[in-house]
């Protein structure tokens, strides 16, 4: 880790959150994989002394509202 000045992290092998039935029930499972992982992310950034100083981002490549499309 020393002198690592960024690290990426990815979630989703093909296209998991591009969802076009059972929405709600998909993001919600996709954003419980997530959420566990960012949590201990931050739980050890703080534990190290390390938090203070660090710049989390979080983001998605989704541009507008989502909503169902189909008819």
């Amino acid at each position: 880790e020393r002198g690592v000045r960024f690290v990426q992290l990815w979630h989703g092998a093909g296209q998991p959150w591009d969802n076009h039935d059972d929405i709600e029930k998909n993001h919600r499972r996709l954003a419980r994989e997530c959420d566990q992982p960012i949590g201990a992310l931050l739980t050890d950034l703080k534990q190290r002394g390390m938090l203070e100083d660090t710049l989390v981002l979080w983001g998605g490549e989704f541009g507008r509202t989502p909503t169902v499309e189909l008819p």
